[in-house]
């Protein structure tokens, strides 16, 4: 006479009740992090299919329409782009140097808690500073995708 002893593996329930939850529960979205992420993701695809649109168009159009009108507006653009590259680069600096007359002025912490609270004020400081650059020059990469693409587009028509 053979007798069977009930197994502790949970395996086979745990899975039964897995598919029985699924059956019942619909697909839940992504959680924050991982829905923020595929949202990046998208907004990086999106940018890099206006670029080779930007770029196809000006293959189509360009040759033809090689004028010293299209060369100053070119120009033109090109300048518009330079300041504002300029004006990023100006803020940067001025923020690096606000930083840098911030730390020198912190005074000695007495305490552990003084001293920390301290650092991470000049991290979060430092934190607005690169995100303020970084947001400034993507809207900037996304504004020139935009107006080249209408630019293209005025000359197609033309």
């Amino acid at each position: 006479m053979t007798t069977t002893t009930p197994t502790n593996d949970p395996a086979p329930a745990t899975a039964a009740a897995l598919r029985t939850l699924e059956a019942v529960r619909p697909p839940q979205p992504l959680p924050s992090p991982f829905a923020r992420m595929q949202k990046a993701m998208l907004m990086g695809s999106q940018l890099a299919a206006r670029s080779v649109a930007n770029e196809a168009a000006t293959a189509a159009v360009l040759p033809w329409r090689m004028d010293a009108g299209t060369w100053q507006e070119l120009a033109a653009m090109q300048q518009a782009v330079w300041g504002r590259l300029a004006q990023q680069h100006k803020a940067w600096l001025d923020g690096c140097a606000a930083l840098a007359r911030e730390q020198q002025q912190i005074k000695q912490a007495n305490t552990l808690s003084k001293f920390v609270e301290q650092e991470y004020n000049l991290l979060a400081q430092t934190s607005a500073l690169v995100a303020s650059q970084c947001t400034a020059f993507v809207g900037l990469l996304e504004n020139v995708q935009v107006d080249y693409a209408y630019w293209v587009s005025q000359k197609t028509q033309s």
